[in-house]
């Protein structure tokens, strides 16, 4: 084998571990920007629950103030804004899980693999 034959070898097998390289790097990068937008996702979400705790919190303020504060918490929760706004909490909470999940999926996905001993050696 001439010096030309074993350097063109060489050229193709650095060619292919470069082309795995772009692609394992491509695909790490494709992850990470799906885990950030859902983690931007997900602190809107908790903005949004937070928004609605002040409006809960300005309401019964509001309720105490005008001495309209309802003897019993039953009878709290059974106003409707307040019971609307009870109602949003929980359906971004529901939401915020989906996302924590996907997250979590995300995150599985960029853990090492072990390669095998073969392709070290290659």
């Amino acid at each position: 084998m001439t010096v030309w034959e074993k350097t063109l070898i060489n050229l193709q097998k650095g060619y292919a571990k470069m082309v795995s390289f772009a692609a394992t790097s491509s695909d790490r990068v494709k992850a990470e920007i799906t885990m950030v937008r859902l983690r931007m996702q997900i602190d809107g979400i908790e903005a949004k629950v937070r928004e609605q705790q002040q409006f809960i919190g300005q309401k019964l303020l509001e309720m105490k103030e005008n001495d309209a504060l309802p003897d019993s918490f039953d009878l709290l929760f059974k106003n409707y804004e307040i019971s609307s706004a009870v109602d949003k909490i929980e359906r971004y909470k529901k939401d915020r899980e989906i996302l924590l999940d996907d997250l979590r999926r995300e995150a599985e996905g960029l853990k090492p693999v072990q390669s095998s001993h073969d392709e070290r050696s290659a």
